[in-house]
């Protein structure tokens, strides 16, 4: 954790963080199960999903969805295998 004003001066200006220096809170890990995790979405780092329930990804035949409105997804990686972090979520505090 680095503080906004830290950082800034070292960002392009057309980079903002997606909570406009806030914090996010990780409240859940998803592991991948079955080595065949992929996503239903395009994703970056620190996408917001508005939508609680929405479809993110499979891992195999089962989906994973957000569990809560304003979702923000941390760190999605590409390929995670069998026991790897697939990606965090996460939800801004104030």
């Amino acid at each position: 954790m680095v503080a906004a004003g830290t950082v800034a001066p070292h960002l392009a200006t057309s980079a903002r963080p997606a909570t406009d220096g806030g914090t996010i809170e990780v409240t859940d890990v998803i592991t991948c199960e079955t080595g065949a995790f992929s996503f239903a979405l395009p994703l970056g780092a620190l996408t917001a999903v508005k939508r609680r329930g929405t479809l993110i990804g499979h891992d195999g035949e089962r989906p994973v969805h957000t569990p809560y409105d304003d979702c923000y997804l941390i760190l999605p990686a590409r390929m995670a295998g069998p026991g790897q972090t697939a990606v965090r979520l996460g939800r801004a505090v104030a």
